[in-house]
């Protein structure tokens, strides 16, 4: 019996190690007001001392809207995808590569200068009537591109900056 039970554990413990590591996990920023993307205290998690990080991830910034907050991704990252809500705002310091599958847009992004790799939306983003993205500086240029060709941009709000859509881009 008991080793019977001891085989049922591990198939569902090997079972939930893969499917959490197939789907990833949904995280909602809930640190200051004023934060870095890397610091796992700042997101929800089911395992705690975890943050974002994944190409299965979903983040989303931070869903109450009477907080604004201010989040800088300080180091190149990967993930399934961001939404940014009204109000709060995203910022890819000029050191880091930001790689996703789909976002959302109706707060504010702004990607500061193009790194070696500019930022990547491999499928869909959508900027909301209220969302603003924000390409470079007045001294910098930063870029968005959809490496596969065949990514999916909807704009209802308002693109700036002296960055572009990278060349080899497709957005319909």
């Amino acid at each position: 019996m008991s080793r019977c039970f001891l085989h049922l554990f591990l198939v569902l413990a090997t079972t939930q190690l893969i499917l959490g590591a197939t789907f990833g996990e949904e995280f909602r920023y809930e640190g200051p007001l004023i934060g870095t993307w890397h610091n796992p205290d700042n997101w929800s998690s089911v395992l705690p001392g975890e943050f974002p990080d994944d190409s299965f991830d979903d983040a989303l910034l931070d869903a109450d809207p009477a907080r604004d907050v201010f989040v800088t991704l300080d180091q190149s990252l990967l993930l399934g995808s961001v939404e940014i809500d009204e109000g709060d705002t995203l910022e890819v310091s000029p050191s880091s590569t930001l790689s996703l599958r789909r976002g959302r847009i109706a707060g504010h992004m702004h990607i500061i200068e193009a790194s070696e790799n500019p930022t990547s939306v491999w499928e869909y983003l959508a900027i909301e009537e209220t969302g603003r993205l924000v390409l470079g500086s007045e001294t910098t240029s930063a870029a968005i591109q959809s490496p596969a060709g065949f990514g999916f941009f909807e704009n209802r709000g308002t693109v700036s900056g002296s960055g572009a859509f990278g060349s080899g881009s497709t957005w319909a």
